[in-house]
């Protein structure tokens, strides 16, 4: 299993999270901004209101959701690291151990 807490998370995956999360809220303000025009004479505006509501409310529930889950993940692994101490390499066997009948303790 790859060690997270070792590896750099990366601006790539902040990056795309947030701008997940800028564009969800872009969507949604302007969804906002659509249904305060929204009339009789204008009905065409109630449509993209709703899916721009809906799609910015989708948008920034999987920024979260993404968010959550890579702090969940990191988390996990620094409880993992701390139930135990760090791996340490075995005894390399050499020759003399194995005709003296094993490493002399």
């Amino acid at each position: 299993m790859n060690d997270p807490s070792d590896q750099d998370i990366g601006w790539g995956t902040i990056l795309r999270i947030n701008a997940q999360f800028a564009f969800g809220a872009l969507i949604f303000f302007y969804g906002w901004l659509c249904w305060q025009g929204v009339s009789v004479k204008w009905w065409g505006l109630w449509i993209i209101a709703m899916i721009c509501l809906v799609g910015g409310a989708i948008q920034i529930i999987q920024a979260a959701v993404e968010a959550f889950k890579l702090i969940l993940r990191l988390r996990r692994w620094k409880k993992y690291q701390k139930m135990g101490v760090k791996p340490r390499a075995d005894h390399m066997a050499q020759d003399s151990d194995f005709e003296d009948g094993g490493p002399a303790s």
